[in-house]
């Protein structure tokens, strides 16, 4: 089995996968990466409606220093084939010789983490005033009267961990507590990845279907024994 590298989308092409100008632009993409010679890691954060699948949590954990790649046609399965355009590595070579670590998808977990980070944080900071009748009924004209949600609104409304989160999420180290809990995560969480993921032998060993390569720095498209074209495995020449 091999591991794959699909190409992000952006927005517009998630929502119209057949409009033929969307699989132009995909395609074009492609042939951009492959003239370009290497897949590299996504350093910066990824932007609204921007091609690529980094989030935010991945860029906290340290995960934009990887070229991520499937074992096996992971990602293909969730796309119309027109629009899925990758390239194809030897599973092996890539740990081998290219320093590959493996591993499952982390995001479940850094989620849990941050989460656990996050109330550590809150629970050293004063509650925040609770809402108001007046912003509560303003609540209920929009999302409902049901009782037994709006008394959960009001007890929740004095905890600040869903505003850190909004604000970690966004970016926004402003926020009381924000940079605390971003700091907590940042010191455990490798901690979490090394019990998860693999190098050298083990990651062999931890080779199968569904699991995340992630090879560091960058990675030569000449590497590649094959590519994705429009849903096709096409062979290196």
């Amino acid at each position: 089995m091999y591991a794959e590298h699909i190409i992000g989308l952006t927005a517009k092409e998630q929502v119209r996968p057949d409009d033929p100008d969307q699989v132009a632009s995909v395609s074009s993409r492609y042939q951009a990466i492959r003239a370009a010679g290497a897949l590299r890691p996504r350093v910066e954060e990824k932007q609204l409606g921007e091609d690529g699948s980094l989030f935010e949590l991945d860029r906290l954990a340290g995960d934009n220093q990887y070229v991520f790649l499937s074992y096996g046609a992971r990602y293909r399965e969730y796309r119309t084939p027109a629009m899925c355009y990758g390239f194809v590595f030897d599973a092996e070579q890539l740990v081998t010789e290219y320093g590959a670590i493996v591993g499952g998808d982390m995001l479940n977990r850094y989620e849990r983490l941050l989460e656990r980070c996050i109330a550590e944080v809150a629970a050293t900071l004063p509650p925040l005033e609770m809402i108001s009748d007046a912003e509560l009924a303003d609540f209920a004209a929009l999302a409902g009267d049901d009782p037994d949600m709006l008394a959960y609104v009001r007890q929740q409304s004095v905890h600040r961990d869903s505003d850190i989160d909004m604000a970690i999420r966004i970016g926004d180290m402003s926020e009381p507590g924000a940079q605390e809990a971003v700091t907590l995560f940042q010191a455990r969480v490798g901690a979490l990845q090394r019990r998860h993921r693999k190098a050298g032998h083990a990651a062999l060993a931890a080779l199968r279907e569904g699991v995340e390569i992630l090879v560091p720095t960058q990675l030569p498209i000449s590497a590649a024994v094959g590519f994705i074209e429009a849903g096709v495995f096409v062979p290196a020449r």
